[in-house]
């Protein structure tokens, strides 16, 4: 695609792989995909599920 620079293709390709699995928002999967490396916390109860970030509770 003419235009288009993808900075990290591993994590774009598992971004894209987790948005065909789930009904997961483009933006989450983006952040599972960086999970790995740099920890999410979320309130987020779906993307708890889809697993790769840790939940967030509300103190």
């Amino acid at each position: 695609m003419e235009g288009v620079e993808v900075v990290d293709l591993d994590v774009v390709l598992k971004a894209l792989q987790k948005f065909e699995e789930t009904n997961l928002d483009w933006v989450d999967c983006l952040l599972l995909a960086y999970s790995p490396e740099i920890p999410v916390y979320t309130f987020d109860q779906a993307m708890v599920a889809a697993g790769g970030v840790l939940p967030h509770h509300a103190d």
